[in-house]
């Protein structure tokens, strides 16, 4: 029952945002989960990359962070940086870990977001980027891996929804709209 109505609710997510990406939970079980997000963005892919990378303070949701403050947020993307975010205090929290870097072309980030972070789970997030005859396809991967006990295909449906939230800011984002969420 409880798999049908993540399923439900995954169905109804892709028909909110049919118009902005195609996103779906790949897979999901008690010990992970994989979502996938495809976007076209009407730009070219540095142009993406730039807005991915060294913008995300510009389009991070701040409901999404320690701090209430979207400007707290860095990406420093080549390896062993990180998208973390600083504290008023100096303290800071990273969010994910830069694994591999190719400007224009691919990210790939390792770690937990949000209740993942303080759980035993191996987190992998990549972006790749293709260009297209119309600007870019981003494909975004997010596979998520851990012990049965953390129970983690509940938390597919929810962790892809603000995943795909946070990916729609960016594509307002790239589009020039004033207010990345689209209010």
């Amino acid at each position: 029952m409880a798999r049908s109505l993540l399923h439900t609710r995954n169905v109804l997510l892709m028909g909110v945002l049919a118009w902005v990406m195609v996103a779906k939970v790949l897979s999901a079980s008690v010990d992970g989960f994989v979502s996938e997000h495809v976007i076209d963005f009407p730009v070219g892919p540095d142009e993406v990359y730039i807005s991915l990378t060294r913008d995300v303070s510009r389009w991070w949701d701040a409901e999404h962070s320690y701090t209430g403050e979207a400007q707290n947020f860095s990406l420093d993307a080549r390896a062993q940086g990180c998208l973390c975010e600083h504290f008023p205090n100096g303290g800071s929290i990273e969010h994910l870990r830069v694994l591999y870097a190719d400007p224009g072309r691919f990210l790939r980030m390792q770690g937990g977001l949000g209740p993942l972070q303080s759980m035993p789970v191996y987190g992998v997030m990549d972006f790749e980027l293709v260009a297209t005859d119309k600007g870019t396809r981003l494909t975004y991967h997010y596979s998520v891996a851990g012990p049965a006990s953390a129970e983690l295909g509940a938390m597919a449906g929810p962790v892809d929804a603000v995943q795909g939230g946070q990916l729609k800011r960016l594509l307002n984002y790239v589009e020039g709209d004033a207010d990345p969420r689209g209010n």
